[in-house]
């Protein structure tokens, strides 16, 4: 649905399904949430591909700037929810005493696998994911989606996300001299690597030992439309403050940025403490 939006947008969305008998519905309700100050939230950015196949490269794009022969994945909201089920049983029959990271990779690589013979390639998702027993923490991610920890003063990004810019960031290391900016430039530098719903996903950012944690740390886990919006010293603020209001502030500043077609974005904050037992607990 939010193709046929973008096209009344006047967005270039390239072979993305389109309801082109639906453009004057979607434009009159755009006019209807501007003249009523209703924000109205369409993707920033979209995955795109040159066709549904298996081995089709798929390409982070601007959403109003689709290439022309590419058009975007459907059933975001549908991947989304199978993955989300899948993990919850992954999460459900983890052993305390297994291999916990085994676990977590095997599971997440399952779980694509699913989506993808669900929807033959045609949509996919993200996935972040900490499982946490005790003090000790594991982590998981696949795309672009982030995992932050505040310790103190400091903030720092767990996860390595699977796009192109950060092969790019590796490849400058080898050129004379190094340009940061030549790799952020790049075409390909937003194209996801990995994602969960891809044929043969065969890769999975992880923690491969716990990590343990001190009283105090937040962990936050939020999609690209809180990462790839808010800087640090604001993504620092809101990890300052108790988790439900962390999150409202979260909300708060991505809203403040006014972004003219603001990602939708979802962001879970986790504090740890002692337990007044003396256990250590969420």
């Amino acid at each position: 649905m939010s193709y046929t939006f973008l096209r009344a947008l006047s967005g270039q969305v390239g072979n993305s399904p389109c309801e082109l008998d639906k453009l004057d519905v979607a434009a009159d309700i755009i006019t209807r949430a501007l003249e009523g100050d209703v924000r109205l939230v369409l993707p920033d950015d979209v995955v795109v591909t040159k066709e549904f196949a298996p081995d089709a490269d798929a390409y982070v794009v601007d959403a109003r700037h689709m290439p022309d022969g590419m058009g975007g994945m459907d059933s975001g909201n549908e991947a989304s929810e199978a993955a989300v089920d899948s993990m919850v049983r992954l999460f459900r029959g983890l052993l305390e005493e297994g291999d916990v990271p085994q676990q977590l990779r095997e599971g997440v690589l399952a779980a694509s696998d699913g989506i993808f013979q669900r929807f033959q390639g045609r949509s996919g998702t993200t996935v972040v994911a900490v499982r946490i027993l005790g003090a000790e923490l594991h982590w998981l991610s696949v795309g672009d989606s982030a995992i932050f920890l505040k310790r103190g003063e400091c903030v720092f990004q767990l996860n390595r996300e699977h796009t192109c810019l950060n092969d790019l960031y590796l490849r400058e290391l080898e050129q004379e001299p190094i340009q940061k900016e030549r790799a952020e430039q790049d075409e390909d530098a937003r194209r996801l690597t990995a994602f969960v719903g891809m044929d043969r996903l065969d890769r999975a950012d992880q923690s491969l030992r716990p990590w343990h944690l001190q009283p105090g740390d937040v962990v936050l886990l939020c999609s690209d439309g809180i990462s790839g919006v808010l800087t640090v010293p604001e993504l620092k603020e809101a990890m300052s403050v108790p988790p439900d209001e962390g999150c409202r502030l979260l909300e708060t500043m991505v809203a403040e940025k006014a972004l003219p077609a603001q990602d939708n974005y979802t962001g879970v904050l986790i504090a740890y403490q002692f337990k007044q037992t003396g256990e250590r607990g969420l």
